[in-house]
């Protein structure tokens, strides 16, 4: 019965992994390609090499290594419907899907420095050359690579209670990824997600929603605005009506 029902469920991804193979392709081309653009477009105009392009370039890279490096192996786990570079629990699959990881955690990090970026400098713009001086931004590009490997380093040497890799590759979805949670790494896999995917979203769509509050307010103002000696006949205005 098991058996039929790992089969049967092989054959429902065998008929979707063409849409996947389709998704993976264009990725590796446009991210291949718009990517490598970018990056080449900030480092040969010397006026776009801005402090605060150094977020973006570090995005950039991320992502044009997770497209060029990261999706071909993904398309090829669609293709073949299996890991051909030693087996599902070999260590090329736990690297596979380390780095994967990594790429994909970092990326989100690069966004929310980004987004804190932009916060500072509409909420806080007083600050925001002391905040974000380019020696500040170029270490805060460096602890952002570092984040994701080292929450990500525990798994990668960690083993489950029977002895197998945490991650390697996943037969019923057709990629490197987690494969063995159970017990205290479930619990560590839900860390990982918390810090790296509902706190970032979180963090940035309060923030987004708070320089939205500002520039409203900012419109608003200056659609209605309040001259220096409205403020002052409104005052004696007010004192006269109190003393009648």
């Amino acid at each position: 019965m098991e058996g039929n029902i790992t089969n049967s469920s092989l054959n429902q991804i065998a008929n979707f992994r063409y849409i996947g193979i389709a998704i993976g392709v264009v990725d590796i081309i446009l991210g291949t390609l718009g990517n490598l653009l970018t990056i080449v477009v900030l480092a040969r105009i010397s006026t776009l090499q801005s402090s605060f392009n150094i977020f973006i370039t570090s995005l950039a890279v991320v992502d044009l290594l997770t497209a060029a490096l990261m999706m071909p192996f993904n398309v090829a786990g669609y293709a073949q419907m299996d890991w051909s570079l030693g087996g599902a629990e070999s260590i090329t699959a736990s690297i596979q899907a380390f780095v994967y990881f990594c790429c994909g955690y970092t990326s989100i990090t690069c966004f929310v420095l980004i987004t804190t970026n932009r916060y500072i400098s509409v909420m806080l713009p007083t600050h925001y050359k002391t905040l974000f001086s380019k020696s500040r931004i170029i270490g805060a590009v460096i602890i952002s690579w570092m984040v994701a490997p080292a929450f990500l380093l525990p798994v990668l040497l960690g083993r489950g209670a029977d002895g197998r890799p945490i991650i390697g590759w996943h037969r019923d979805q057709l990629l490197c990824t987690f494969i063995n949670v159970t017990g205290n790494w479930r619990s560590y896999m839900q860390v990982l997600r918390v810090l790296f995917q509902f706190l970032p979203i979180f963090a940035m769509v309060v923030m987004y929603a708070m320089m939205l509050w500002r520039f409203r307010r900012q419109v608003a103002n200056v659609e209605n605005p309040t001259l220096p000696w409205e403020k002052q006949n409104n005052g004696s205005e007010g004192a006269e009506l109190m003393e009648m």
